[in-house]
């Protein structure tokens, strides 16, 4: 922690505004400028001083060697997750298949393949780092309601240590897990909503198909028909209409010009949605239906956050209409909520079940 707060302090006092074209104090803008791209290196590199700028050259060595060892540590949990959802029935079978190392090479290739996407839409690190952490803490809102549901689905459950107040506890973990993406802001919300909503179609092929007994044919032309109007909405309604201008002319004035773009885009994104999962819902089995009921909380997750990003002071107008600290309190107040529907919502599954025979928990039946 030493580390990081010299870290930051060194870079505050190295930022000269001057030679960044930039009003003293002026942090939110440093991000159209050079720094965005290598903030360390490019701090040396304008300051004039011959000892820092050939220090740089150091540094630009250091940024490849030292973020490698996480790279490859990434790239084999990346190749092992794609080939632990193959396994689960959530992916193609052809990602179980293993090199003669025991390596699964179509995952690893599949793990480089999703992470180099993600240099077309984000080119500088600060834009990538900001996305890939947004949508990883917004998978942290189950850990709090999972500890709750875990409570009431396996009381009997062996426990080396017992986490006293759950309820407490379990809500705080939901809220901050659910405000850090909400300020991350909207020009990175929108794209993380759109990425977890195309995940939708791979549930439908795979998992409604493999698990819930949905036919495969028809779960396809579902999921396919989903991908197109994510992609129209997606590009026409939010990139070209707000994000595009936001991006050219900076803050944007509050005007129907770009309200009216957004609301459309939400209710026709929550409108097939739902739509869209309610027939799955519709012809899957019973386990299915349950495990469909349980999550519909999950939208509700990831609409409010968009939509209260979209108004608040982390969005794109020059004037937002929800200003803070009213902003994270109402964001707190809804996390709140989603939380009890989320505790309320689950249920004990099949999993579950396997572990705690596993544990002893459940003792087998005599036959």
């Amino acid at each position: 922690m030493a580390i990081y707060v010299l870290l930051q302090v060194a870079f505050i006092g190295a930022v000269d505004w001057s030679k960044l074209s930039l009003k003293p104090g002026d942090w939110a803008d440093l991000t159209s400028t050079v720094l965005s791209s290598g903030p360390f290196y490019e701090i040396m590199k304008i300051s004039g001083i011959p000892i820092l700028m050939a220090f740089g050259i150091v540094l630009l060595i250091d940024a490849i060697v030292s973020p490698s060892g996480t790279g490859w540590i990434y790239t084999g949990t990346s190749a092992r997750t794609f080939y632990g959802m193959a396994a689960d029935g959530h992916l193609p079978d052809w990602f179980l298949r293993l090199n003669r190392w025991k390596v699964p090479k179509w995952s690893t290739i599949a793990a480089w393949l999703v992470g180099a996407l993600f240099l077309i839409p984000y080119p500088a690190w600060v834009y990538i780092i900001t996305f890939i952490s947004s949508t990883t803490v917004l998978t942290y809102v189950v850990v709090g309601s999972t500890l709750v549901v875990l409570r009431k689905t396996a009381p009997e459950a062996p426990r080396p240590f017992r986490l006293p107040a759950p309820y407490v506890f379990g809500a705080l973990a939901f809220i901050f897990a659910y405000l850090i993406p909400y300020w991350s802001g909207f020009t990175t919300m929108w794209g993380v909503t759109a990425l977890v909503l195309a995940g939708l179609p791979l549930f439908f092929v795979y998992t409604a198909v493999n698990r819930f007994g949905v036919k495969r044919s028809n779960a396809a032309i579902l999921g396919v028909i989903y991908w197109i109007i994510l992609a129209l909405s997606t590009i026409f309604l939010i990139y070209y209409d707000i994000i595009t201008p936001y991006n050219s002319i900076g803050p944007l004035p509050l005007s129907m010009k770009y309200v009216l773009p957004f609301v459309a885009y939400v209710v026709i994104m929550l409108v097939v949605t739902v739509a869209f999962i309610y027939v799955i819902h519709m012809w899957s089995n019973e386990e299915g239906r349950q495990h469909i009921r349980a999550g519909w909380w999950v939208l509700g997750v990831l609409f409010t956050t968009l939509i209260l990003d979209f108004v608040g002071p982390f969005s794109v107008w020059k004037s937002p209409p929800l200003p803070f600290p009213w902003d994270t309190v109402t964001a707190a107040i809804v996390a709140l909520v989603l939380f009890f529907w989320s505790v309320w919502s689950g249920i004990p599954t099949k999993d579950l079940e396997i572990v705690l025979r596993e544990m002893g928990v459940i003792k087998e039946e005599r036959k």
